[in-house]
């Protein structure tokens, strides 16, 4: 593990031992499209890089639109800097 004073910074290795994932996560369970994107958004800024969402949220547009913004805001890419987490209960059945 990488420690850190800041909790946000601190980091789990993965099992595949070639990368790490931040031991501190932002939860996106917002029930309001405009509070989803603002704290999201807020966040990003404050030093989040992982992102918990899933389907079921119903907010996939709003976050993408806080992610989008405010990577943008800092001359950032998705790929390098968050890593996204998402829980799949789908009832989609797949062949």
């Amino acid at each position: 593990m990488i420690e850190s004073s800041d909790l946000r910074m601190t980091r789990i290795p993965l099992n595949h031992g070639a990368s790490h994932m931040p031991a501190l996560g932002f939860g996106t369970l917002i029930p309001d499209a405009a509070v989803t994107i603002t704290a999201t958004r807020d966040a990003l800024e404050a030093g989040f890089r992982h992102f918990d969402c899933a389907e079921r949220y119903g907010n996939e547009r709003e976050v993408g639109t806080a992610l989008q913004a405010g990577l943008a805001a800092e001359g950032s890419s998705a790929k390098t800097f968050l890593l996204p987490q998402s829980r799949v209960h789908s009832t989609r059945k797949t062949t």
